[in-house]
């Protein structure tokens, strides 16, 4: 699985000089990316193109998944396989540059966030490999936002993603193009896609 994956960034990070599924560099509370970070044209001010033909498989992991309430687990695949990371966004008591640090607890390939709880509502976040102890601390966005991973996804994988330059059934132009997960959290902390991405095609 992993080299599917792996298959898959090779082949998207040569077509494109940068990608991302979220890239910030401040606390502004609306996600966006400086160069294709959706995956979609080559320009920096999100040029739209026709996206290549449907020839994914459902292989590649879901970016996130939420196994049990109040529980979101990060899948390493999207940040290079890194056991260590952080989850940034407008979940309470974070920011897009300062969050919670996340980790592969178990070996199983996905990094665990798991608050007490979370009040009930919609939140926007996305995660990053972050150093582990006596490493070098780094921070690369997770890569989530190119359409050819899209469609290598479940519809309910694509649930949690939502990207600005997909609206109404179709690829838009826009000026910042970016894409980050979105999920909505019940009274129960039950928490579910909340993306606009599930029937992108």
């Amino acid at each position: 699985m992993k080299t599917s994956i792996l298959s898959v960034f090779c082949a998207f990070l040569m077509s494109v000089t940068v990608g991302c599924g979220l890239q910030e560099g401040d606390d502004s509370p609306s996600p966006g990316c400086t160069a294709n970070c959706g995956g979609v044209g080559s320009t920096n001010d999100g040029g739209t193109v026709t996206p290549p033909a449907d020839g994914g498989d459902t292989s590649i992991p879901a970016p996130v998944v939420s196994p049990t309430a109040c529980r979101l687990e990060f899948a390493d695949d999207y940040i290079s396989g890194s056991p260590c990371g952080d989850v940034v966004g407008t979940l309470p008591g974070m920011t897009w540059s300062a969050g919670s640090m996340i980790s592969d607890s178990d070996s199983d390939g996905r990094l665990e966030y798991a608050p007490e709880s979370i009040p009930a509502g919609t939140y926007e976040l996305s995660y990053r490999d972050r150093a582990c102890a006596n490493e070098v601390d780094r921070t690369n966005w997770a890569l989530y936002g190119d359409p050819e991973m899209l469609r290598a996804m479940t519809a309910d994988a694509r649930s949690f993603i939502t990207c600005n330059w997909w609206v109404d059934g179709a690829i838009v132009q826009v000026n910042d193009p970016g894409c980050h997960i979105r999920i909505s959290v019940d009274a129960a902390c039950a928490i579910i896609g909340a993306g606009n991405m599930r029937d992108f095609h």
